[in-house]
């Protein structure tokens, strides 16, 4: 299999990854119909209205602090590899990023974490 036909499955998988995170929040979800665009997904609970970009992505631990120095405990980070940040069509339209770590979802690390995200082996160096 090409890589681009990985990174197509892979991002069909995220999206219904997502959209199954989103029902089980009692949310209704609406898929885009279109290959590309700002929104992957339309959810809808009560009166909120969400849209969403889902983003495959990995998580990685910092080992070093931001002088370089080897982190503690306490100290180390955590951050989403690679960055994924919204566009400016995106901020001006209020679409939310929504992170898949396999089969976990979350709207920020915290949350991927807090539901059983796995974090990435990377080297401590």
């Amino acid at each position: 299999m090409s890589d681009q036909a990985h990174t197509h499955r892979q991002g069909a998988y995220s999206e219904l990854a997502a959209a199954v995170y989103l029902l089980k929040q009692g949310y209704e979800v609406f898929r885009n119909l279109s290959p590309c665009g700002p929104v992957d997904l339309v959810a809808i609970r009560d009166d909120e209205i969400l849209q969403i970009d889902v983003k495959s992505t990995r998580i990685y631990r910092h080992w070093r602090g931001p002088d370089g120095a080897k982190a503690t405990n306490h100290d180390r980070r955590f951050s989403v590899q690679p960055s994924k940040k919204r566009t400016k069509a995106q901020i001006r339209r209020g679409v939310r990023i929504l992170y898949v770590v396999g089969d976990v979802c979350g709207f920020s690390i915290e949350e991927l974490l807090a539901n059983g995200a796995v974090i990435a082996p990377k080297d401590e160096t």
